[in-house]
């Protein structure tokens, strides 16, 4: 009998992972509830005043309001709380069903293939490596202005304006999708340097990915705003072909936020 080698399907291995985390999920927030004060609460603003209102219901149905005192923030906190976890059970309960009816009828694109048919499957794969490495050997006009703010360097030797930059350039070598650091991308009648210029290793299509460090300060937030803009009008969209970022308050980056966007958006 000929070996068999299973290829496992990620867009199914992600949504049965999607499935298994709400479910979860749904269970630890039914659990909580349980424990929870009775009724719901209501957030009134008077001026620049805001006051708390808990409703409950008697054994007739009647709703009642009573104003929630300072002194019982306890209570207050918990029926906030309560409030935003229920929001969750309903959209929890609404995506349950549809995610076990997607896996229900989804069909792998990746069946099992005997050993005698894998140079099918290898063939392809060599000619995407092949598609790979000469879209990384093309010559690309990059931004040669401000050459000396380039004074942080990848575990590759290539220089570039941040850490945070040199740090998702890490991450997206580690991941083996190649790129192209500030390659020229021209929308309507302007160039734009996207930081990074992705190459998807499992589609080939183009995703930009920009990285913005500094939206504290006004002028960088307007650039950064009307960059954003240009790509959307130019059909370039988030969470389809187009990636943002940005530092945090205290200018560090979340490496796990960007592993993820990889994994959802460019692996997927």
């Amino acid at each position: 009998m000929k070996e068999k080698k299973v290829l496992q399907d990620h867009v199914l291995l992600f949504l049965q992972g999607c499935l298994a985390f709400q479910e979860k999920l749904l269970k630890r927030i039914q659990a909580d509830l349980k424990g929870m004060p009775t009724g719901s609460i209501c957030r009134k603003q008077v001026k620049s005043k805001t006051y708390y209102y808990q409703y409950t219901k008697d054994k007739n149905g009647i709703k009642n309001q009573r104003y929630l005192k300072a002194a019982e923030t306890g209570l207050t906190q918990a029926l906030i709380k309560k409030h935003c976890i229920k929001k969750c059970e309903v959209s929890l309960r609404n995506n349950i069903p549809l995610l076990k009816g997607a896996i229900q009828k989804y069909r792998p694109v990746l069946v099992d293939f005997q050993q005698d048919m894998l140079w099918v499957l290898e063939e392809w794969l060599l000619a995407k490596d092949e598609n790979i490495a000469q879209w990384k050997a093309e010559p690309f006009q990059s931004l040669q202005t401000y050459e000396e703010y380039k004074t942080h360097t990848t575990a590759l030797g290539e220089r570039m304006r941040s850490k945070s930059e040199v740090i998702l350039a890490g991450i997206l070598e580690a991941n083996g999708i190649p790129y192209r650091y500030e390659a020229a991308l021209v929308l309507g009648t302007k160039t734009y340097y996207p930081d990074f210029t992705i190459l998807c290793p499992t589609t080939g299509r183009l995703i930009y990915w920009e990285h913005f460090g500094m939206m504290s300060e006004a002028k960088y937030k307007e650039s950064a705003e009307k960059k954003m803009q240009a790509y959307i009008k130019s059909g370039i969209y988030p969470y389809e072909n187009l990636i943002f970022t940005f530092d945090q308050d205290d200018q560090s980056i979340d490496a796990t936020d960007i592993q993820n966007r990889i994994d959802l958006i460019v692996l997927k």
